[in-house]
């Protein structure tokens, strides 16, 4: 399945919001900034809640997640080799924070999801593909916090939207 990220403006709480192929708005990414401190959830159209991501800042930029009652946390390191080390999840990041391009690999190292800078319908976005559905939520959450916190990067890597 095939998502689009973009930001999302529309209302004070708003973040990202994420689209299916066919342009639908399908999830949304929503909450509120208190100084450094990030409260989030990703819901349905229907306001139905999946996903809560809180951020606060640390030596590293750090997501707590929950997912139902599984808890996960995303760890952004200054390391090019695992820029992003993951928690609670038998998930592995392998790719670039900055441009928002990378891969999920599960343990067996078979790739889940992938997530490409691209332009859509709508602009200049995140194209996340999940190749598998058991990692659906995950994914999100990955793609949506290093949306938020990296913002999304024009071609050059100078212009975040």
């Amino acid at each position: 399945m095939k998502y689009f990220i973009i930001r999302d403006n529309s209302d004070v709480d708003s973040r990202l919001a994420i689209f299916d192929f066919n342009g639908n708005e399908v999830f949304k990414v929503s909450g509120e900034i208190s100084g450094n401190n990030q409260k989030m959830a990703i819901s349905n159209m229907n306001g139905e809640e999946f996903v809560a991501i809180t951020s606060s800042p640390f030596a590293f930029p750090h997501f707590r997640v929950r997912i139902g009652r599984k808890r996960i946390i995303f760890i952004m390191t200054p390391q090019a080799k695992s820029p992003m080390a993951i928690y609670g999840a038998s998930v592995y990041f392998d790719g670039v924070l900055l441009t928002g391009d990378y891969k999920l690999t599960d343990h067996s190292k078979n790739i889940v999801a992938t997530q490409k800078h691209s332009w859509c319908k709508l602009g200049e976005c995140h194209e996340l593909e999940i190749l598998n559905e058991d990692y659906t939520l995950i994914s999100l959450a990955v793609s949506s916090a290093i949306s938020i916190y990296y913002g999304i990067y024009d071609e050059n890597n100078t212009v975040p939207i």
